[in-house]
C-alpha cells in the first residue's frame, strides 16, 4: 500500500490481477488497473501517476486518469522487490531479486509544468500570496502571469516597450502587480484583469529596481544614476526622495514594519532611510567595493550588506553599528537570505559557493560547494527547513537545513538559471531560465515512508479490501 502526499488517495496492492486507487475520505474507487502483480507500487509527486512493478520483471508508469501504461521499464532478470521515484518525479529506482538496482529517467513529471510564453531573458519570478499564480518578467518589456497548477498563461502585462523589466512583483495582498523598467517608469496593474492602475517615474533615468512595502501602502523605485523615490502605492503621489547615492542602486529592501528602506549602491555605499521624510538614518559601513545586496532580517532588528570583495556584514538596525563580519567567500557575495527565525543567514557568491552563517556570531556553519558557476539567487523555504540556490550554469541545489545535508542537487540542462522562489506553503519551487519558468516539488514522497511492510489493520481490511467469493 502507498499513500499519496496530500493523504487524499491510497493505492491498495493485491496479489492477483488488480491495483485499486481509492479516496480516503469517501472510499470512492478512482482507478482499477489490471496488472500481474501490484506489489510494490508508489505514487509520483503530483499524484496523477503510479509506478507499479509486475511479474514480467517490468516497472510500469501508469496514468491514473486513463489507466493506460505510459512507460514500461525493463532490465531486471528477476521480479522487483521495491520501486521508488525521486522528489522531482523525473527519475525512478527499482530493486530486483537479481541483486541489481537500476535507475530510470521518467522525464518531466505531470502536475509540475513548464511555463512558456516569454521571450529570451526571464529574470525575476514570484508566486501570488495564495500560491495560485506565478509572475515573471521578460526582456521584451512584458510581465506574464500563469496558473500555478495547470501552467496556462493567463495574460501578459503590456506597457514597457522593448526594455528590460526588473522586477515584477505581486503586492502583499495579491491584488496588484508592480513592474519597473529601464524606460524609467514603474507601473502597477490589477492582477486579475491586467488593467493599468498607476504609472510613476520619468524617462530621464532608467530604473534598476522597485518594490512594494510589506504593508502594500508604499512603492519605492531606484535608478541607475542613484535616485530613490518613495510613492503612495494607491495614488502615485510622491512621498519622499532620499538623496545621497551618486551611482546605480543595485538593491533595495524595506524593513518589515514598512517605516525604513535600505539601499545598496554600485559605489559601495549602503544607506538606511526613513520613508516618511526621506531622511538618512544610517550609513552601513564605509564606501568601498561595490555593494550589490542589502536585506533586513525577518524581525527588522538586523541588516545584511554584501560587497564585491566577498565580505558580508551584519548591522544593528537601530544603531547602525556593525555587529559581525562574514568572512569566507573568495569573490563577490551576490545574494543572501535570512532564515525565517533570523538565527541563520545564507550567502551566495560569484565563487560558486553558498555559505550558511550564525547571525549572532558570524561563524560559518556550512560551506556548500555543489555549484559550477556564480550563484544567481538563494532563498530559504517559508518554514526554514530548506535552502534553495541556483547558478548560471543551470545547477539547482536544495539543502536540508535540519539534517545539515543536501536534499537535491541537479544540473537541469536548461541553461542559466536567473531567479527562484518558493511557493508560500513551501511545497513548490519556481525557477526562471532564458525563456521559461519551471515548477518543481520540494517535499520528499511520504510514500517512501508509508510503504514499509506491515499488515493491514482490521479497519483497513474492512474498508478497502473486497472479499474474494469462494466457489
Amino acid at each position: 500500500m502507498a499513500f499519496y502526499e496530500p493523504a487524499q488517495e491510497v493505492g491498495v496492492g493485491r496479489i492477483g490481477t488488480e491495483l485499486r486507487v481509492w479516496t480516503l475520505q469517501d472510499r470512492q474507487l478512482l482507478a482499477q488497473i489490471d496488472v500481474e502483480s501490484t506489489v510494490p507500487a508508489c505514487f509520483l509527486p503530483a499524484g496523477k501517476q503510479v509506478l507499479v512493478t509486475d511479474f514480467d520483471r517490468s516497472t510500469k508508469l501508469i496514468d491514473l486518469s486513463t489507466t493506460n501504461t505510459q512507460i514500461s521499464l525493463r532490465g531486471h532478470q528477476k521480479p522487483m522487490l521495491d520501486v521508488d521515484c525521486s522528489p522531482s518525479g523525473e527519475h525512478a529506482m527499482s530493486v530486483g531479486a537479481d541483486g541489481t538496482v537500476r535507475t530510470w529517467r521518467l522525464g518531466q513529471p505531470p502536475g509540475y509544468p513548464t511555463l512558456r510564453g516569454c521571450s529570451d531573458g526571464v529574470t525575476p519570478v514570484s508566486f501570488s500570496p495564495d500560491a495560485s499564480r506565478i509572475l515573471a518578467a521578460a526582456s521584451d518589456g512584458t510581465a506574464h502571469v500563469w496558473d500555478a497548477t495547470t501552467g496556462e498563461r493567463l495574460f501578459a502585462f503590456p506597457g514597457h516597450k522593448h526594455q528590460v523589466v526588473y522586477p515584477a512583483l505581486f503586492s502583499p495582498d495579491g491584488k496588484r502587480v508592480l513592474t519597473a523598467c529601464h524606460d524609467g517608469y514603474a507601473r502597477i496593474f490589477n492582477s486579475e484583469t491586467g488593467k493599468e492602475l498607476l504609472k510613476v517615474g520619468s524617462p530621464a533615468e532608467p530604473l534598476f529596481t522597485a518594490n512594494f512595502s510589506p504593508d502594500g501602502s508604499l512603492l519605492a523605485t531606484a535608478g541607475v544614476m542613484g535616485s530613490v523615490h518613495i510613492y503612495d502605492a494607491e495614488t502615485g503621489n510622491l512621498h519622499s526622495s532620499p538623496e545621497g547615492h551618486e551611482e546605480m542602486i543595485m538593491w533595495m529592501a524595506f524593513s518589515p514594519d514598512s517605516r525604513l528602506v535600505a539601499t545598496a549602491c554600485q559605489d559601495g555605499t549602503a544607506f538606511v532611510w526613513r520613508c516618511e521624510d526621506g531622511s538618512r538614518l544610517h550609513s552601513l559601513g564605509e564606501a568601498g567595493p561595490e555593494a550589490p545586496f542589502v536585506l533586513f532580517s525577518p524581525d527588522g532588528s538586523h541588516i545584511l550588506k554584501l560587497t564585491r570583495d566577498g565580505l558580508g556584514q551584519i548591522f544593528d538596525a537601530k544603531s547602525g553599528a556593525r555587529t559581525v563580519e562574514l568572512v569566507g567567500h573568495r569573490d563577490m557575495a551576490w545574494r543572501g537570505d535570512f532564515s525565517p527565525s533570523g538565527n541563520q543567514v545564507a550567502t551566495g557568491s560569484r565563487d560558486a559557493t553558498v555559505c550558511i552563517w550564525d547571525t549572532s556570531t558570524g561563524r560559518m556553519l556550512h560551506r556548500i560547494e555543489a555549484h559550477d558557476s556564480m550563484i544567481a539567487d538563494i532563498e530559504y523555504s517559508p518554514d526554514g527547513g530548506q535552502l534553495a540556490s541556483v547558478d548560471l550554469s543551470g545547477v539547482i541545489q536544495i539543502w536540508d537545513v535540519p539534517a545539515e545535508r543536501p536534499f537535491l542537487t541537479r544540473k537541469t540542462g536548461a541553461g542559466p538559471i536567473y531567479a527562484l522562489a518558493f511557493s508560500p506553503d513551501g511545497t513548490r519551487l519556481a525557477f526562471s531560465s532564458r525563456d521559461f519558468v519551471q515548477l518543481w516539488p520540494t517535499r520528499p514522497l511520504s510514500a517512501a515512508k508509508a510503504r514499509k511492510s506491515r499488515n493491514l489493520r482490521r479497519s483497513e481490511r474492512e474498508r478497502f479490501l473486497i472479499p474474494v467469493s469462494e466457489e
